[in-house]
């Protein structure tokens, strides 16, 4: 919801001034949404991604916007190779295509990378479900209510810092009223006060944002995890699991993968507060490492 975008100069005039966009009110989660934030925030960022179907091909292929060469971040391209009767399908630096002195092939066979690529999806749900798990056991979506309980003391201190610092933009404009201020030392005060408010409505913005996906889950009794718990029986890689839950997958020589995943700032916030609880509570029960890299 968005406000004031217009004000009067005074209460004695009913002329209307209209605001710049940067002075406008806006406050989320005031509407039900259609879908959810994450669901819009992860569409979003395909839509800005490079994500093409080949000529032959009606769809895109699952490795396409997130496998890239590990060694200069180009994207590694689809190539087709035949011999004799039999086909084989490998991935390669694009820079390589290119041009093969800006890098190396960085080549992996389709059917390697898909082994690779599941067989660390796997373990990636598998430690997602033990941290579900955890947490069920020390209290419901309790790690939640922690984070929304962070967000909250965070959000109040950068409203603080708003009162304050309005609070001075009002005391220096009485400044230069009373002559104690020159008026270019008044506007570049001013100035200063409004970078800083304009600073903390953007964290506020961030926070708020970080809150709605959160509170999100807790509507609907469930957290963010449960995007595991649907694939936690997959047998092969397809488009919508690598959109779902990876960021990208680069292809070192040799073969060798490393697979980033998304929300990864959030298993560590988890495992911090595993452990946390852990040494609370004397429990003797083990946190498992996060997986990141498969060897081919």
């Amino acid at each position: 919801m968005v406000q004031g975008k217009r004000t009067t100069p005074n209460y004695k005039t009913k002329k209307f001034v209209y605001r710049n966009e940067d002075e406008w009110v806006r406050v989320e989660g005031t509407h039900e949404a259609i879908i959810s934030r994450p669901q819009f925030d992860l569409v979003q960022k395909l839509l800005l991604e490079d994500t093409r179907a080949g000529a032959e091909d009606t769809a895109v292929h699952p490795y396409c916007g997130r496998i890239f060469c590990a060694d200069c971040g180009a994207p590694a391209v689809r190539k087709t190779v035949r011999s004799g009767d039999r086909q084989y399908v490998y991935y390669v630096c694009s820079a390589n295509k290119s041009n093969r002195e800006a890098c190396s092939k960085h080549s992996i066979r389709e059917d390697v990378l898909n082994s690779a690529v599941l067989a660390t999806i796997r373990k990636q749900i598998e430690l997602a479900l033990d941290m579900d798990r955890a947490l069920q056991d020390i209290e419901k979506l309790s790690w939640e209510r922690f984070e929304l309980r962070k967000l909250d003391a965070n959000i109040e201190l950068q409203n603080e810092t708003i009162q304050k610092n309005n609070n001075l933009r009002l005391g220096v404009y009485e400044d230069l009223q009373n002559g104690i201020l020159t008026r270019d030392e008044f506007i570049s005060m001013k100035l200063e006060f409004a970078s800083r408010i304009a600073e903390a409505q953007k964290v506020i913005e961030q926070l708020t944002h970080r809150k709605s996906e959160i509170q999100h889950g807790l509507s609907k009794q469930q957290s963010w995890l449960a995007q595991f718990r649907e694939y936690e029986n997959i047998s092969e890689v397809t488009r919508s699991i690598l959109v779902s839950l990876v960021e990208r997958i680069k292809v070192f020589e040799n073969s060798e993968i490393e697979v980033v995943f998304r929300h990864k700032d959030q298993f560590t916030d988890i495992l911090t507060f595993l452990e946390a609880q852990k040494t609370h509570t004397h429990s003797e029960s083990k946190v498992i490492p996060m997986p990141r890299l498969e060897v081919v």
